[in-house]
Formats: structure tokens, C-alpha cells, sequence
């Protein structure tokens, strides 16, 4: 029987994903929350929603700087990881980020590190939009931190190798129809498995407009994860300060 599973239905709660992205920094992540707060100054003990949170590095950091944070992942295997590794004040549930559950609950709410643009259609990735802007008190703040397509087209690393212990993973990266696809081959062993990682390709512009349409106002526009301004098309990421 065909598995039918989306990309990140499977990916996702591998082991393979952790051992090809051990590597991420957190100094760069922990960096750009202290800007983030130092920039807007949020009240202490605020309640914060981290949407697609993986295995919880962005939400343990929020609560050592005074959040309440809730977050939430598709993944069992990254909320397991983050409830086992989770710092004071946090909670991690297993969620879909089309549906928060939430209404009116939340001070902050971020997005980070390109955790958006998995569906295939406007109006899924919207939905997801659409139940931040619900899960948002009134005048609450939206943090929402992408690619930028431009920069991203001009500097696409096409192929990558990683290996630990009996683990060996490949990756080719491309563009196809509108994404950024990685084809990931993995050799555990004596097996061979196949996964791939695809988001699409969305314009900062798309993005504003959407957040706009999905009621949101847009505060600030960064094009780094040192607060610089958005050169649209020159800047690495597309990172958007919006109030509901």
C-alpha cells in the first residue's frame, strides 16, 4: 500500500533528521531572542506560543528569559525530546499549526527558523496564518521568521554529506516548481531510505501581504537575525514584527 504521509509526516519523527541537523546554533538562536527582547521590551511572565517548535531550543530559551511558553510540533519524537529536555515554565504538546485550539490566550506568538510553507495550497499555509491571528490577544505580537527566496536562489548549497557512527546522509538540494526540495538519502547499515524536505518559495512581499490579509499590521521588517533592516532582495531571511 502507497504511503500517502506529507513529506514532514514522516521526516520529521526520524532519527535522521536529528543526526543531519545536530549542527544547528543555537548561540545564533539564543543571540537573536536576546535582540528580540531587548528590541520590544515585552512585560515579564508573559504567555508565549511557539508554533512548530521542534525540539523545543527556542521555546527552553524563551522561558530562561521569562516567557510561559507553550510549544507545539506535528512531531511525537520532537515533543518527546522536548518534554524530556523541557526548562521551568514550558509545556510541549503533539499539534497541528492549522489548528492551535487557542482563542485570545496568547501575548507572543513566534515562528521561527522557516517553520512555515509545508502545505501544497495559499489557503493551508493561511489556515495557519489564520489560527496565530485567533490564538493572539488583541494587540499581541506575531513573530514570524522565513527564508528569503532571493538570497536563497543566489546561494543554494546543492549537495551536503554527514556521517556518525554506522549513518551516512546525503542531501541534494534544488529548485522545483516554486520549492526548495532536499532529496536526503540515507545509508544506515545495510539500508537505504529516501526522504525529501520541500517549502516553497515565498516572496517577502507574498508574506506581507498575507499577514495583512489575514488581519495582522506589520510593525518591522528584519532581514537578519541582528535586527537589520529587510533589503528584499539582498537580505538572508524574511523576518516580519506584526501586532494583532
Amino acid at each position: 500500500m502507497e504511503d500517502t504521509k506529507a513529506w514532514f509526516e514522516s521526516w520529521f519523527d526520524t532519527p535522521y533528521y536529528h543526526i543531519l541537523y545536530a549542527h544547528r546554533n543555537d548561540s545564533e538562536a539564543q543571540a537573536f531572542i536576546d535582540r528580540l527582547v531587548d528590541h520590544l521590551q515585552p512585560p515579564a511572565g508573559i504567555q508565549l506560543l511557539d508554533v512548530a517548535c521542534g525540539k523545543g531550543r527556542h521555546s527552553n530559551y524563551f522561558a530562561e528569559k521569562g516567557f510561559r511558553v507553550d510549544g507545539i510540533d506535528l512531531s511525537p519524537e520532537n515533543i518527546r525530546y522536548a518534554r524530556e529536555h523541557a526548562a521551568a515554565g514550558t509545556q510541549f504538546f503533539i499539534r497541528d499549526m492549522r489548528s492551535t485550539n487557542e482563542e485570545n490566550r496568547y501575548e507572543w506568538v513566534v515562528n521561527l527558523f522557516t517553520s512555515f510553507g509545508y502545505f501544497d495550497t495559499p489557503a493551508e499555509n493561511k489556515k495557519v496564518l489564520q489560527e496565530i491571528y485567533r490564538a493572539l490577544k488583541p494587540g499581541g505580537t506575531f513573530i514570524f521568521d522565513y527564508l528569503n527566496p532571493h538570497f536563497v536562489r543566489r546561494n543554494l548549497q546543492q549537495t551536503s554529506y554527514t556521517e556518525k557512527g554506522n549513518v551516512q546522509i546525503r542531501t541534494r538540494k534544488s529548485e522545483q516548481d516554486g520549492h526548495v526540495v532536499k532529496e536526503i538519502c540515507v545509508r544506515d547499515g545495510d539500508k537505504d531510505l529516501r526522504f525529501e524536505e520541500k517549502v516553497k518559495l515565498l516572496e517577502p512581499a507574498l508574506l506581507r501581504s498575507w499577514l495583512e490579509e489575514t488581519g495582522f499590521t506589520i510593525v518591522e521588517t528584519w532581514g537578519d537575525y541582528t535586527l537589520s533592516p529587510l533589503l528584499e532582495h539582498a537580505s538572508p531571511r524574511s523576518v516580519f514584527y506584526a501586532r494583532k
